[in-house]
């Protein structure tokens, strides 16, 4: 939950609207973590998402929380991609962590409900799958090998290994 110096900080900054900035909460989702004991890698890496974040919301003039729409981080992520130049993996590594955050949003601080929390909507970036295959030199090496293997140990594993390769 809030410590009391995050909430009067909120209040000093909302006085009384339910107007939350997101500069503070994510203090406040940092200082949860902690209080979680996540790994400190874990933490510098919520740190510099949440660092990130904020300031692109900031450029965009996005201040509270709630103005926070599943348009606008699309636009996040697509400004990571082309801007950064992120890859996929890395861009599901920031959603995961965003994730976390707005998921502390509506469980802790109770902004959000199920059904109106910005960040359902925003479904894991396609990664590419490469399955490397062996080289016909690579196949020739390994049949060799257990052909060695077979005549040397006449077990029954030396000749599934080399039925099956």
């Amino acid at each position: 939950m809030w410590s009391q110096d995050h909430l009067s900080t909120v209040q000093k900054y909302t006085e009384g609207s339910g107007f939350f900035v997101i500069e503070i909460c994510c203090k406040g989702f940092l200082d949860d973590r902690e209080y979680k004991n996540v790994s400190p890698y874990t933490l510098s890496e919520y740190k510099r998402i949440s660092n990130e974040f904020h300031k692109f919301c900031v450029d965009r003039e996005i201040v509270g929380v709630t103005d926070i729409t599943p348009a606008s981080l699309k636009q996040y992520f697509i400004f990571c991609q082309k801007e950064r130049s992120n890859n996929a993996v890395t861009l599901n590594h920031k959603l995961i962590n965003l994730r976390a955050f707005f998921h502390y949003l509506q469980k802790d601080v109770e902004l959000f409900t199920e059904n109106n929390n910005p960040i359902r909507k925003i479904s894991k970036f396609k990664t590419d799958v490469r399955i490397e295959v062996f080289t016909d030199e690579h196949i020739k090496l390994m049949l060799g090998y257990f052909r060695r293997l077979k005549y040397r140990d006449k077990s029954f594993y030396s000749y599934r290994d080399s039925t099956v390769t």
